[in-house]
């Protein structure tokens, strides 16, 4: 009995099965949106602690150097709304082409609140130097927005 014939059938039929196998995973791929506000969430939250610790133990406020430094740095296409402030003075604002933009805001007791973009937010302020920050990032119709 020639059994040789079996074992080529058997190797065709692995390799169709191969070759079927690849297809599918190649039909099947997606693409997806890279937006970079999750790495400068990253990198606005270590920044800020150590210009917040910088200003505490200095007396030397740079936070809005700060602010305004990283703001030309994030690039276009990419909006930073910051939240700063005490119990006693705070400010909302972000920067367009370079220019510091006041947003209006109410304070009461500990809680402020602002609308921004047709959005409210509401962020509670406690003792000490306070700081929050919004992310908007608008890539052809999606648009990406995070809140510290």
């Amino acid at each position: 009995m020639n059994k040789r014939g079996q074992y080529y059938l058997v190797v065709a039929i692995l390799f169709v099965g191969i070759a079927f196998s690849l297809m599918s995973v190649m039909n099947s791929s997606k693409t997806e949106t890279f937006s970079k506000i999750y790495e400068i969430q990253k990198e606005i939250r270590l920044e800020s602690s150590k210009v917040i610790e910088y200003s505490s133990n200095t007396g030397d406020n740079r936070i809005e150097d700060f602010t305004k430094n990283y703001s030309n740095y994030s690039g276009k296409g990419i909006k930073i709304y910051y939240i700063t402030g005490d119990l006693l003075d705070q400010e909302v604002y972000n920067y367009t082409n370079g220019e510091k933009n006041s947003l209006n805001f109410n304070f009461e007791e500990d809680t402020l609140n602002t609308t921004i973009e047709e959005k409210e937010y509401y962020f509670k302020f406690e003792n000490g130097e306070n700081f929050h920050f919004i992310i908007i990032e608008e890539m052809g119709e999606e648009k990406y927005l995070l809140t510290e």
